[in-house]
C-alpha cells in the first residue's frame, strides 16, 4: 500500500531530520560516503516506502551496493540521502541482496513475499569495518539512526520484521524480552545465532546472525544456512 499523504509528511520529516543530525557532524568520516565526493549523504531505506508491508528486514549499515566499484551509480542513488524508488534488493547485485534472494526462493516475475518487502539498516552510514580509532562522535550518530529506526517502524507497522545481525536485534527488543539461540563460537565464547521477540505491540521479530553465515565456524556454516531458510521460510509462510 502506498503511503497515505500524512504518513508520507512524517517520513519526509524522519528524512530530514536525519539529514540534520548527519550535517551537525559533518566533520565525522562516515557522514560522506566516498561516491558524492565530500557531500552529506545516508541510506535509510533500501526499497519504496510500503504501509503494512508483510515483512521489514533490519540490518547493521549499508556497504557499497556496487561491490566491484565503490563510485557506481547505485550507490551515487542509494547514498543520496533521499526516499528511493528502487527496491535495491531486487534491482541491485550486492551480496546482501543475492543472499535474500536465494533464502526466500526469490524468482522474477513470480510472487514473492520480497515484492511487499520494505528494507532498512539500524545505522544509516557507509562503511565496513570501522576502526575503533576513527569512531569520533559515531555514538550520537548511532542513537539517532537507531531513534529513527523505531520511528519508522511505528509509521509503516510491518507484519514481520527479519532482523539481521545482533545489533539490529537490540533495537528491535527495546523490552529486552527476546528468546535467543546460542551457539559456541570458540572455546571460551558463545554467541546469539537466532532470536525472537516483539516489537512493542506492533509485530513479531525474527532474528539471524548473518545471512552468509559469517562469523560462523566452518563447520557449522551448513548446519546454519539450513536453520535460517527454514526460519525464513516460516516468515514467508505466515
Amino acid at each position: 500500500m502506498i503511503l497515505p499523504a500524512d504518513k508520507l509528511a512524517k517520513l519526509e520529516k524522519i528524512y530530514s531530520d536525519t539529514r540534520e543530525v548527519f550535517e551537525t557532524h559533518a566533520s565525522h568520516y562516515l557522514t560522506k560516503p566516498t561516491v558524492l565526493g565530500g557531500d552529506i549523504g545516508f541510506c535509510i531505506l533500501y526499497t519504496p516506502p510500503i504501509l503494512n508491508p508483510d515483512l521489514l528486514v533490519i540490518g547493521k549499515n549499508p556497504s557499497f551496493f556496487n561491490p566491484s566499484n565503490e563510485f557506481s551509480e547505485e550507490d551515487n542513488l542509494m547514498m543520496s540521502g533521499t526516499i528511493p524508488t528502487v527496491n535495491s534488493y531486487l534491482e541491485h547485485k550486492h551480496l546482501f541482496a543475492r543472499e535474500l534472494k536465494n533464502m526466500f526462493c526469490y524468482e522474477s516475475e513470480k510472487p514473492n513475499i520480497l515484492d511487499n518487502t520494505v528494507g532498512m539498516n539500524i545505522w544509516f552510514f557507509q562503511g565496513k569495518e570501522i576502526p575503533p580509532c576513527r569512531t569520533g562522535k559515531l555514538g550520537e550518530l548511532k542513537k539517532s539512526c537507531e531513534k529513527a529506526t523505531k520511528d519508522l517502524i511505528r509509521l509503516l507497522k510491518p507484519k514481520t520484521i527479519l532482523a539481521v545481525g545482533q545489533e539490529a536485534m537490540d533495537v528491535c527488543d527495546s523490552d529486552n524480552m527476546a528468546d535467543y539461540e546460542y551457539w559456541k563460537a570458540s572455546q571460551e565464547r558463545k554467541v546469539r545465532v537466532f532470536g525472537k521477540t516483539k516489537f512493542e505491540n506492533i509485530c513479531p521479530v525474527f532474528m539471524c546472525s548473518h545471512l552468509t553465515g559469517a562469523r560462523i565456524p566452518t563447520e557449522q556454516k551448513e548446519i546454519y544456512r539450513q536453520k535460517c531458510r527454514e526460519q525464513i521460510l516460516l516468515i514467508a509462510e505466515n
